[in-house]
C-alpha cells in the first residue's frame, strides 16, 4: 500500500484584508510536487495578494499556508537575501533554502 503523498504547498481558508478591502476570502488550493498551477483572474481578483501571502509579503487574517507540511503563517521569517530565504523551525532555529 502506497502512502498518500503530502502536498508540496497547501493553502486553506485564506483571508487577507487591506483595511476595509477584502482581497482574499476563503481561498484554498493544493499543489503537488512537480505540478504546474496557473492563477488567473481579472484585475483586482487577488492573484498578487495570494502570491504575496504565500511568499510571506503579507500576513493573512485567517487561514493556513503549509509548505512541505510546515505552517508558514505563524512562522517568523527573516529577510531574504538573493536566492536564500530563511524559514524558522519549530524549535526557533532557521534553515536556509
Amino acid at each position: 500500500m502506497d502512502a498518500i503523498a503530502q502536498p508540496l504547498l497547501e493553502v486553506a481558508g485564506l483571508h487577507v484584508r487591506y483595511g476595509e478591502l477584502v482581497a482574499l476570502r476563503d481561498v484554498s488550493l493544493t499543489v503537488a510536487e512537480g505540478e504546474v498551477v496557473c492563477i488567473i483572474g481579472p484585475n483586482g481578483a487577488g492573484k498578487s495578494t495570494l502570491l504575496a501571502a504565500v511568499a510571506g509579503g503579507v500576513t493573512p487574517d485567517k487561514g493556513t499556508i503549509r509548505f512541505q507540511g510546515h505552517n508558514l503563517v505563524n512562522c517568523r521569517r527573516s529577510v531574504s537575501h538573493g536566492s536564500a530565504c530563511r524559514w524558522c523551525r519549530r524549535d526557533g532555529t532557521y534553515s536556509a533554502r
